[in-house]
């Protein structure tokens, strides 16, 4: 979703901070599933992975063992433009117990203005 420029999605995705966002969403999915060669799910993502000069460059990196060690706060931080306005959020992407192939992706907007109007809408 967050590589397909048709998906309405990226309509919000702050393009300045679109390269950062990618770099951390990839370095967890390469962790999560570099070792599963014969998934179907895998090769899927491989496809995608070698069609984008960017998603290539990375994910060779992380192959070389140049891969975030711990994933920090800052590392969990999304970027969105919304007419004209930029919005960071922080987000947490728990497993569900007992169905570990889904995961809770949650986002918490960074800025105490909006956690205030949230509130109140």
């Amino acid at each position: 979703m967050i590589t397909d420029p048709t998906h309405k999605f990226n309509e919000f995705v702050d393009k300045d901070k679109e390269e950062e966002v990618l770099y951390h969403a990839f370095a967890r999915t390469y962790q999560e599933v570099n070792f599963m060669f014969d998934d179907p799910y895998f090769k899927e993502l491989m496809v995608l992975v070698n069609s984008n000069s960017y998603l290539s460059k990375i994910w060779n990196e992380f192959s070389s063992g140049n891969l975030p060690k711990v994933r920090n706060i800052d590392t969990r931080r999304v970027y969105f433009k919304y007419n004209g306005i930029k919005i960071s959020m922080e987000y947490s992407n728990e497993p569900i117990p007992n169905f570990d192939r889904f995961r809770l992706l949650e986002h918490k907007p960074t800025s105490f203005i909006i956690r205030i109007l949230q509130k109140f809408l």
